[in-house]
């Protein structure tokens, strides 16, 4: 991970692990998993978007590829410890929630580097475009 990056979420990572997680913990998740080669264990805070059986994540960062391999991780959800089940989407599934995330969380299209049409909406093919160029997308399945 950049040194960049470990900074910038020194802070999400406190407040959501503390009791002022309700400051943040509407948008946002520690996951925590196990690294595939290392075995280490890794939290990481990211921005999430609720559905019917869990949440949807979405990454550009390389440490998805750790939930494709053991899909078994942790979330601290709303102040809560959960067990979760990620899957990797693909294609069409990719993009429908990666839609609901660049809806749901306001402002999310910034530092996923999703572009805007006319500086108002998210257009279904920067979505496309986004998931062309690498970026993840996961469903976490809450209590599996």
């Amino acid at each position: 991970m950049k040194v960049g990056m470990r900074v910038a979420n020194v802070v999400p990572t406190v407040v959501l692990s503390s009791p002022l997680h309700h400051l943040m913990s509407r948008r946002y998740l520690m996951l925590h998993f196990t690294g595939r080669t290392s075995g280490r264990q890794y939290a990481t805070p990211v921005a999430y978007a609720r559905t019917s059986e869990g949440v949807v994540i979405s990454t550009d960062s390389p440490w998805w590829r750790n939930l494709a391999a053991e899909p078994r991780v942790r979330l601290r959800l709303r102040g809560r410890s959960v067990a979760a089940t990620a899957e990797v989407l693909h294609d069409e599934q990719a993009i429908a929630a990666l839609r609901q995330l660049v809806d749901d969380v306001p402002g999310y299209w910034r530092p996923a580097g999703i572009a805007r049409t006319n500086g108002r909406r998210v257009s279904d093919q920067a979505l496309v475009d986004a998931v062309l160029a690498g970026r993840q997308v996961l469903t976490l399945r809450v209590g599996r």
